[in-house]
């Protein structure tokens, strides 16, 4: 599966080999400097991902992002974020699986259950087009981007920037 898509792809850009490892190594090296576990996906898994992708209801990603718009409230989003992270970078799983998603909001403390039904209500997907909306409000290129102040701080490579920035405001 030599061609098996690449985030660039899903997102309308493409991407040469050389660059895609690169972007890889460099994912590895800044996860090792602030101490963050992470594995990464083989292109050939992910590529079998992408074909199970095309054919879901809701767009990729789009069901965590409503779960996480669901749990908003419950004092537990935040376990709930750091759980999906886990779940995508470290044990490799599908957060675009509505099993895994059950699953996450169980383990920390959450109804799975009644999670997944809200993921399919108007409230999670109005809050997520909404987060979206001021996403794009702000001009943001892509993920993670951090706006401060009005300043925007865009890729991993910032963090170090952003911390600067609030420790001026504080």
């Amino acid at each position: 599966m030599r061609n098996a898509a690449k985030v660039a792809d899903l997102q309308g850009r493409s991407e040469s080999a050389l660059l895609s490892s690169y972007h890889k190594e460099d994912c590895l090296l800044w996860a090792k400097k602030y101490g963050i576990e992470i594995r990464l996906k083989e292109l050939e898994e992910f590529g079998r991902w992408v074909k199970r992708w095309e054919k879901m209801k809701f767009g990729r990603e789009e069901l965590p992002a409503r779960a996480y718009y669901a749990a908003c409230g419950t004092g537990k989003e935040h376990l709930l974020d750091a759980a999906f992270f886990r779940a995508t970078y470290i044990d490799l799983l599908d957060v675009n699986d509505e099993s895994v998603i059950r699953k996450i909001a169980n383990d920390v403390g959450l109804n799975g259950d009644r999670i997944l039904e809200l993921i399919h209500g108007e409230a999670a997907k109005e809050a997520a087009v909404a987060a979206l909306a001021k996403y794009e409000q702000f001009g943001c290129p892509g993920v993670p981007t951090w706006v401060v102040e009005g300043e925007r701080f865009w890729g991993k490579d910032r963090v170090d920037w952003v911390v600067e920035k609030v420790k001026k405001l504080s």
